[in-house]
């Protein structure tokens, strides 16, 4: 009983996959799919000629949320307006990322792409956050100053490239007007 306990309970792997500035908690399956996302990510980049060093904490979670602020004209304009579901997020400042488990028996409402939450669609949306921290970490302080637009961009391109091809080709068929450039 003992044992099968201790397999149960979510585990923080610290000095995970293999990298010292790598943290994941998680089951032993949610640690094992950040670190072979990390993996996929890491050589996505070293392919294109980075060699970028990982520094994260990676925690799967039940359900994530991200702060929503009203839109405001005013250079300081932050005004708070709840919270929304997302089905991950990377927190630059804090390296953290944050990523809704497709290993957990919750029903989820979310469809990427119009697509059922599903372990390959979780799985395509980490390594999409993945791209982010790692970006982050090769721009350094910089980071910030990328638009949002400039950060999706590369972490879609990131994800698309790395997807499994049966989940590709179901986003796809949701988009059929598509045109590749």
């Amino acid at each position: 009983g003992v044992v099968l306990f201790a397999t149960i309970l979510p585990r923080c792997g610290w000095a995970a996959c293999g990298y010292a500035g790598v943290s994941v908690s998680g089951s032993v399956e949610e640690i094992a799919d950040a670190c072979r996302a990390l993996d996929a990510v890491l050589a996505y980049f070293d392919r294109i000629g980075f060699k970028p060093t990982p520094e994260i904490r990676i925690s799967f979670q039940d359900r994530v949320f991200i702060d929503m602020y009203a839109q405001s004209y005013q250079p300081e304009g932050k005004e708070p307006a709840g919270q929304s579901e997302v089905s991950g997020f990377y927190d630059s400042r804090r390296k953290e990322l944050q990523i809704a488990s497709a290993r957990r028996d919750i029903r989820r409402e979310r469809r990427p792409w119009g697509i059922e939450w599903s372990h390959p669609i979780a799985y395509s949306i980490l390594q999409h956050e993945l791209a982010h921290a790692i970006v982050a970490g090769l721009l350094g302080n910089e980071y910030q100053r990328l638009g949002k637009s400039w950060h999706e961009l590369v972490a879609y391109a990131v994800q698309f490239d790395l997807m499994d091809r049966e989940l590709k080709s179901a986003v796809l068929a949701n988009y059929p007007a598509a045109e590749p450039f």
